[in-house]
């Protein structure tokens, strides 16, 4: 019974990417989205509690393709320095596209920062573990200095907040022209005063 749910509830997620992509945020209503999903209205309310949350579920859906991507990157065969480049490059190229990709929708979230922070903030904790993770392997292999798990926690935080603020710059208000260079420059600067 709860694996059907889940189903249903991908399902109508699915269907909504292509009403967002169209149309942006603003325009698109539960209506839309039920006549995408092949569902009645009502139907979507007892899976969603509105479009907002239809939409997070969209977002953080296309953002996990993009972590994955990105995490996959990492391997004990790379520094810590290469991990944190393959890491940041991929997901610097996943959302190129995903701009590319849906345009309408970014022209809505530039007005909308409530709720453009509540999907950064969503995604951050991931992000978070990552980066905790590199650390502890970078402190393993004697490639960066010792530090306690206070320190590595509040790095970790420091990393994805730097460069989240980074990302957020190229993808919604398109001021850096080269985010994957400029992400390389602040993780060599990291990598250094680490050292």
């Amino acid at each position: 019974m709860e694996n059907e749910k889940e189903d249903i509830r991908r399902d109508i997620v699915e269907a909504s990417k292509s009403i967002f992509k169209k149309d942006g945020y603003n325009k698109v209503t539960m209506d839309d989205i039920a006549k995408a999903a092949l569902k009645g209205r009502s139907s979507l309310y007892h899976y969603f509690k509105n479009k907002q949350e239809i939409f997070e579920a969209m977002a953080i859906d296309e953002f996990l393709i993009i972590h994955h991507q990105a995490k996959s990157k990492i391997s004990a065969q790379l520094s810590f320095e290469e991990n944190l480049k393959k890491y940041s490059e991929t997901k610097i190229d996943g959302l190129k596209l995903l701009t590319k990709k849906y345009t309408s929708i970014l022209r809505d979230l530039k007005g909308n920062h409530i709720l453009l922070y509540k999907l950064q903030s969503q995604m951050a904790s991931l992000e978070i573990n990552v980066f905790k993770h590199l650390l502890r392997s970078g402190v393993s292999n004697g490639e960066i200095k010792k530090m306690d798990d206070n320190d590595i926690d509040y790095l970790a935080l420091a990393i994805v907040t730097a460069i989240g603020s980074l990302e957020k710059e190229l993808i919604l208000f398109e001021k850096i022209e080269d985010a994957t260079s400029r992400s390389f420059w602040l993780i060599n600067i990291l990598v250094k005063g680490l050292q």
